[in-house]
């Protein structure tokens, strides 16, 4: 009996490797020191009242990489899900060929 297993742990395993890449990826974003900074102009602040102004790329919005951050984190747990039930199938063929 040829039971061929290495396709789905190996994109399980391409799936866990991508997650964590795109993981490091938002968590670095976040915390970059331009986001920590605050803005190096100080006619750019956003004051009560006004409408905020374009800042022109110097700030991307907070939302997608956080957005970013929860697709990581889904990938990673479709990602071990493959690989616990290509696990446990290939222990129940193994115990059914036994």
């Amino acid at each position: 009996m040829n039971i061929n297993t290495g396709n789905s742990f190996s994109i399980a395993q391409q799936g866990l490797q991508r997650s964590q890449a795109s993981a490091v990826e938002a968590a670095e974003s976040i915390a970059s020191p331009e986001r920590l900074n605050g803005p190096a102009d100080v006619s750019s602040v956003e004051r009560p009242g006004e409408r905020p102004e374009s800042t022109s790329g110097t700030f991307e919005p907070l939302a997608q990489p956080i957005i970013q951050l929860k697709e990581s984190q889904q990938l990673f747990d479709a990602s071990a899900k493959v690989i616990e039930v290509s696990d446990r199938t290939i222990g129940a063929l193994l115990d059914v060929s036994a």
